[in-house]
């Protein structure tokens, strides 16, 4: 096996990081940064644990910012504008955190805006995978069933290209 195609993974049940090939990365997997850990590793998300409340509620420009994530993506991500705050709040970096959501929003808005709900969910959960891994990986795992391979293909390109 390639340094190149050696990635990190953390394994929950040994509760240790372990090196394997890129192919076995599953999909849903996301990089992540551990704690205790130097590098990123490849997490399941049930691994995600919820931070603690880092920063104060925001106030003028980052509420209208979260205030329009919420119009744009109520349709698949139906959650009040307090839940989303909160969210943000949790980040390190919720200035960048918006700006991955708001690529994500604008692009959701262009592909999804006049399609059906199943389409619409795939949508979301594409742009979310890709928020969360390499192009790459998600060109390997993600399944594609009412998106039409070459609008796939300019997703992302428009996602990973902002």
């Amino acid at each position: 096996m390639t340094d190149e195609n050696k990635i990190h993974i953390l394994d929950a049940r040994a509760k240790a990081a372990i090196t394997l090939s890129s192919s076995d990365i599953k999909p849903g997997m996301i990089l992540a940064h551990v704690k205790g850990e130097d590098e990123p590793r490849w997490i399941a998300p049930d691994m995600i644990r919820s931070s603690q409340t880092r920063h104060p509620p925001f106030e003028d420009e980052m509420r209208e910012r979260i205030i329009r994530l919420k119009r744009k993506l109520s349709p698949v991500r139906p959650i009040s504008y307090k839940m989303w705050e909160d969210e943000f709040r949790r980040d390190t970096d919720p200035e960048q955190e918006i700006e991955i959501w708001e690529a994500i929003a604008d692009i959701f808005a262009r592909h999804g805006r006049t399609k059906g709900k199943k389409f619409q969910a795939e949508l979301y959960r594409l742009l979310f995978t890709c928020s969360m891994t390499t192009e790459d990986h998600v060109k390997l795992t993600f399944p594609a069933t009412s998106i039409p391979p070459h609008i796939v293909a300019e997703i992302l390109n428009e996602f990973y290209q902002s």
